[in-house]
């Protein structure tokens, strides 16, 4: 019987844990918008944040420009 309530509550906390993910991933992650480079600094930024918005998207998040 101990062994039931254990595994009732492990299943609340993990639907609960669930609930928390679908939460963060309703909200969108807000990254700069790009718009073309002038020098060789600014392309390396506007690079890394074209990755960093791939790989956001890879993890299941949504993207957005601020």
């Amino acid at each position: 019987m101990a062994e039931r309530g254990k595994d009732i509550s492990e299943l609340e906390a993990a639907r609960q844990r669930i609930a928390e993910l679908e939460a963060k991933l309703a909200n969108p992650v807000l990254l700069p918008k790009t718009n073309g480079y002038w020098n060789e600094q600014e392309k390396a930024y506007e690079e890394a944040i074209t990755l960093a918005k791939r790989q956001v998207r890879l993890a299941g998040f949504s993207v957005e420009d601020m």
